[in-house]
């Protein structure tokens, strides 16, 4: 692996098949791997378009959903 970052290795550990489900719930929608990959893209491109360069902090307050998980892979790959 030449991209050590820690999303790479994230991604590396998501399965072959993209549309096997990654979270799921009574009170959450479903979300598969291909979801993951294309909302943390394009929440990486807002962070980077809004300026965010490697190695700076992003702080967020959010509470315990997918889409807190989703800002931090995008935090990740920004």
């Amino acid at each position: 692996m030449t991209d050590n970052n820690l999303y790479t290795l994230f991604e590396s550990r998501f399965p072959a098949d993209l549309t096997e489900t990654a979270f799921e719930g009574p009170e959450v929608s479903t979300f598969t791997f291909c979801d993951l990959q294309e909302k943390s893209a394009q929440m990486a491109n807002l962070l980077t378009s809004l300026g965010a360069v490697t190695g700076d902090r992003v702080a967020v307050q959010t509470g315990k959903s997918v889409e807190a998980v989703i800002l931090y892979l995008a935090c990740l790959r920004a």
